[in-house]
């Protein structure tokens, strides 16, 4: 597949990401992770454990990047992003998307992010601008 990236986030950080030749139900599929199309991409009502926050909060931008390098994803040097419409599939170093989590989010009109390993060990959602809700299956 060949891509014209139009997002201004990819485009920003092109030199730092690797577009991957598989859709995001593709790779979830392969991952036994439950998809959803509507509301979310991941089923969360299938996913044990679970946690969800609202994310939209002031000092958001400095709480979550701080919780993001205590947790679990941190321990993986990258992670694979899509933040939807239309974009494909990414591989990101962990740090950079830690450090600018917040415009990835923003990127796609907050219309929702799903962020993984790729091993499929963990995952995060950022729901849309209807619920701002952070969801995981481990603890942030």
């Amino acid at each position: 597949m060949e891509y014209n990236i139009k997002n201004w986030v990819l485009k920003e950080n092109i030199n730092d990401i690797k577009i991957l030749d598989i859709t995001i139900t593709q790779k979830l599929n392969d991952l036994l992770i439950p998809v959803k199309d509507i509301e979310t991409v991941i089923d969360w009502d299938k996913i044990n454990p679970k946690y969800n926050f609202f994310y939209d909060y002031e000092g958001n931008e400095i709480d979550i990047p701080i919780k993001l390098k205590k947790s679990s994803i941190n321990n993986y040097s990258k992670i694979l992003v899509d933040i939807g419409c239309g974009n494909p599939l990414v591989e990101v170093n962990t740090s950079i998307f830690i450090e600018k989590w917040e415009n990835f989010v923003a990127s796609n009109g907050y219309s929702g992010i799903v962020v993984f390993t790729n091993d499929g060990k963990f995952f995060i959602e950022f729901t849309d601008d209807s619920d701002y809700q952070l969801y995981s299956n481990f603890l942030i």
